[in-house]
């Protein structure tokens, strides 16, 4: 069913219902800036606190001796060796340089003058300054700073590059001389401004999946064995690791497009797992010109729920695991360098697949494991959201020697674990891996290539229909169907009260299936410039643009839900005598 408007500036609507890179400007400025002592880095923000977005500073490159004196850089003055002293910093993604800030600062009145004099910066194509492999990028960077003031308030001095440093990972920061001072001299805070090579200002929402667990989320997929179309990256769909392992060759601690590489302990070093397919479905179903997925992934082979991802019960990482403490580590830099791509785009937490177990079969833990992943679960919603949906992948029977009788009794009590946590939460989910085949080369363990893929589309689809309460599995939420039918097990394609609306249509909706007066409704608003319905508590949207009714593409996706108010999204600005069609569509 459709309803067709048509306007005087030939810009058409169609409202129908249905399931379901420009560059910009990003500060790199930090926070602290603002402040009116130009920073706050004292003995609570050590040197690895200078961050902002993806700006970081490399502490294990700087010189002996610039120590650490609470300071972003502070030396003797001479310093032991002499001139000059080089500091280094890093950035998570190629970056455009436009300016550097300098807080030269004293809060010793004693001091008459401190800080950084003469300096020089050169910007490379790599981390690690000039011994990291890269090429410099442009000309060097001379100046000299003006003396940091003996106390009170002052404001950082900005030092405009001529011309813009494009594609840079890394600057050195050369200090050739310091102002004299008593027995050291230093400079309160660094920062620079640009943005990034990446950057889209035009997204407006990013939805961030997370994946953990043991050696089965890290994956044993094999990028060759997949067909030649699926081994090239995903450039719509951002991804970010954290190395668990330490032997991934996939750029880690990075925004990268999706892709195979980010298994990262021997044996599996380079493989995938199923966040491959994972990401590319989940694309598929949201994935907007102006909303975008993103993953995040820290994953260690060989780990266990009962210390490695223990949760302390909390929203700090009091009494968590120090694997666990790890990926909340990777979660907050990899947020942190998303901003940087998305400026202007709502960030938010989605959902979390997770792929664990065998570590607590393997440590005979397997009896404590539905207290301690209900522990997890709850500590996760308390640091990332109430909302948070979370999908488990539940053990196979074959993942273990069909002679061993002790470890499969322990796996059978891990799965009915898994099953009962599953089943406590309408935001709790769970897939099957029973017959997948195992991997080749990692023992009956561990899965195959195609079993990956397979996991990951199933993690994807169980992640689309949360959060409802789905037992026969026919995408109506049961409680809807035994309101509206009495009873569960409807068709979903059945149109109940013949209004034009299918059960399923009317389920994501929220409108009644039984009622031919209850149906979804989409308007144009009274100015004309506006699409407006009804909206329901918990429902996303999204909106399609055709120029021909046949081909879609999505322009903006899980637009949430402003019930009880009526819902309006403002149509965008066309040239004179453009032609689109619009539509809307619900997702849960």
């Amino acid at each position: 069913m459709t309803l067709l408007f048509k306007k005087s500036s030939r810009i058409a609507f169609v409202i129908t219902f249905f399931l379901c890179s420009s560059r910009g400007t990003a500060d790199f400025i930090y926070p602290d800036s603002l402040s009116t002592d130009g920073g706050q880095f004292n003995a609570s923000f050590p040197v690895e606190n200078l961050t902002n977005e993806s700006l970081t500073l490399a502490t294990d490159t700087i010189s002996a001796t610039a120590a650490n004196s609470g300071l972003a850089y502070a030396t003797a003055d001479p310093p032991a060796g002499g001139y000059p002293v080089t500091v280094i910093v890093e950035f998570n993604s190629e970056t455009d340089l436009s300016a550097f800030y300098l807080w030269n600062n004293s809060t010793n009145a004693t001091i008459a003058s401190k800080g950084i004099q003469d300096f020089t910066l050169k910007f490379y194509d790599a981390p690690g300054g000039a011994t990291g492999g890269g090429a410099q990028v442009g000309a060097d960077y001379s100046e000299t700073a003006t003396e940091g003031p003996t106390t009170g308030t002052y404001a950082a001095e900005q030092f405009v590059f001529e011309s813009t440093y494009a594609g840079v990972r890394s600057v050195e920061l050369i200090i050739t001389n310091n102002f004299l001072g008593s027995s050291w001299v230093g400079a309160r805070e660094l920062a620079f401004e640009g943005r990034n090579s990446l950057a889209d200002p035009s997204v407006t929402r990013v939805l961030v999946y997370l994946v953990g667990g043991q050696s089965n989320a890290d994956g044993y997929g094999i990028a060759s064995e997949l067909p030649i179309a699926d081994q090239a990256p995903t450039p719509e769909v951002r991804f970010y690791h954290g190395n668990g392992g330490g032997e991934s060759p996939l750029a880690a601690h990075e925004w990268v497009d999706l892709q195979a590489g980010s298994g990262s302990k021997s044996g599996n070093a380079g493989g995938f797992g199923p966040e491959l397919q994972f990401g590319r479905d989940v694309h598929a179903r949201l994935g907007a010109e102006k909303s975008r997925i993103a993953i995040i992934k820290h994953t260690v082979g060989g780990t266990n729920l009962y210390a490695d991802w223990i949760a302390g019960g909390d929203a700090s990482t009091s009494g968590d695991g120090a694997i666990y403490q790890a990926f909340q580590s990777t979660v907050a830099n990899g947020l942190a360098g998303l901003v940087s791509f998305f400026p202007n785009a709502i960030i938010q937490i989605e959902g979390m697949i997770w792929h664990q177990g065998e570590g607590d079969v393997n440590g005979g833990e397997h009896n404590n494991y539905q207290t301690n992943l209900t522990n997890f679960i709850a500590d996760l919603r308390l640091t990332y959201g109430s909302e948070l949906r979370f999908v488990i992948a539940q053990l196979s029977n074959s993942q273990w020697s069909a002679g061993d009788a002790t470890k499969q009794a322990r796996c059978d009590v891990v799965q009915a674990a898994q099953q009962s946590v599953a089943d406590a939460s309408a935001y709790n989910g769970m897939i099957a891996t029973e017959g997948l085949a195992p991997s080749a080369s990692g023992g009956i363990i561990h899965f195959a290539t195609e079993a990956y893929l397979t996991t990951g589309a199933r993690f994807a689809e169980a992640m689309l229909r949360l959060p409802i309460t789905d037992t026969d599995g026919n995408g109506l939420d049961d409680d809807w169907e035994i309101t509206h039918f009495g009873t569960k097990g409807q068709s979903p394609g059945d149109d109940s009260d013949f209004d034009g609306w299918s059960n399923q249509e009317e389920h994501d909706w929220q409108s009644s299936p039984v009622s031919a007066n209850s149906r979804p409704v989409v308007t144009i608003g009274d100015a004309g410039n506006t699409l407006e319905w009804t909206p329901e508590s918990g429902r996303r949207y999204y909106v399609q643009q055709s120029t021909d009714l046949s081909a879609w593409t999505t322009f903006e996706s899980f637009i949430p839900s402003t019930a009880p108010a009526l819902q309006s999204w403002t149509l965008p600005n066309l040239p004179a005598e453009t032609q689109v069609f619009f539509r809307v569509g619900v997702q849960r």
